[in-house]
């Protein structure tokens, strides 16, 4: 892959360790209104009008996420952009489909104008390829144990932008926010994996690392 040679490292013993993973999606189509998915009390996916699964909301994912996922692991990746229009903060959250195998191995992308506690413009998910688990699982047993700040420099001043990395290490969920394109040396390589897994699911483009749902919908202009 070109740029990014520790990411290539990373990728490498995952893709023959690890047995493959099925790209197959549980749930249907994501929404690109946040009215049209349906959700239940819960938040989990309700059926919709036409008989498809909408997209489970941030809320419910997060929840499956905390239940059934392991410790460490690298749990949610986001960036917003400085001065833009349109959907400007995106986040992907790593998380459990809720079937019955309890596997952490989808990642749901929602995509804001910017605050992230109104409804989202856009949702997607993906299904991560043996590479790209393998990945996120390696990233967060290295930092494990890497103490890290809660910021590095001056995220989004000057409309300069900002990306965040967060961790679940031993019980304990930790953000940390960085300048857009200037991640501090411990989190790196957690960087390049962000960019590579939002940049499929805003694109509708799958990768090594992740496999987008067939219904994805593409990116909104900026």
């Amino acid at each position: 892959m070109r740029g990014c040679p520790l990411l290539q490292t990373l990728l490498a013993p995952a893709q023959h360790a690890l047995p493959a993973l099925s790209l197959t999606l549980a749930a249907a189509s994501c929404s690109s209104h946040p009215g049209l998915a349906s959700h239940d009390a819960s938040g989990a996916p309700a059926e919709g009008t036409r008989g498809r699964k909408a997209c489970p909301d941030r809320r419910w994912v997060e929840q499956q996420a905390s239940t059934h996922c392991g410790d460490p692991r690298l749990t949610e990746v986001a960036s917003s952009a400085g001065e833009c229009w349109g959907e400007c903060t995106e986040r992907v959250v790593i998380g459990a489909s809720g079937s019955a195998d309890g596997a952490c191995d989808r990642a749901y992308f929602f995509g804001y104008e910017f605050d992230e506690t109104a409804p989202p413009l856009r949702r997607n998910q993906g299904s991560l390829t043996s590479a790209g688990l393998g990945s996120a699982r390696k990233l967060a047993l290295d930092l494990e144990d890497v103490s890290l700040d809660k910021t590095y420099g001056c995220p989004d001043c000057d409309d300069g932008g900002a990306s965040e990395v967060v961790l679940v290490r031993r019980g304990v969920r930790s953000r940390h926010t960085y300048e857009s394109g200037r991640p501090p040396d411990e989190l790196f390589a957690a960087d390049e994996f962000a960019t590579l897994l939002m940049s499929a699911l805003r694109t509708c483009k799958s990768n090594e690392l992740v496999q987008v749902h067939p219904r994805c919908t593409a990116e909104a202009a900026r």
